[in-house]
């Protein structure tokens, strides 16, 4: 988990976070959407009002990944790709949803004579 917050993080770097921040608050406040837009092979963001800059862009970013695609990288993705695939059905899963009523059953169990007493 901390590996994934790690790259988030880094990601952000990639952006005057305060300023981005401060324009999507303002937004907000004027009960507007947040938006933001930038061309692939520009490194300005915009919103309606304020030009921010990315240290590169969109496309020399993906290009610079691509380079570095390798058989490590596709089998974390294809872990994240099969991981949000089996989530769901996992959670509306028979066994499961059987595991949660007896969790659920033995714990009102243990509070209801304490309620009596």
């Amino acid at each position: 988990m901390t590996f994934y917050l790690k790259k988030i993080s880094n990601k952000l770097t990639n952006y005057d976070s305060h300023n981005l921040c401060q324009s999507e608050v303002k937004q907000l406040l004027n009960m507007d959407i947040p938006y933001f837009y930038v061309y692939v092979s520009d490194i300005n963001v915009k919103d309606t009002d304020n030009i921010w800059k990315l240290k590169k862009s969109s496309l020399s970013d993906t290009i610079e990944k691509l380079e570095r695609f390798d058989l490590d990288t596709m089998d974390e993705q294809l872990d994240l790709v099969e991981f949000s695939i089996k989530t769901p059905n996992a959670l509306y899963s028979t066994e499961l949803q059987e595991s949660y009523k007896i969790f659920q059953n033995s714990n009102l169990n243990h509070i209801i004579p304490r309620l009596k007493a």
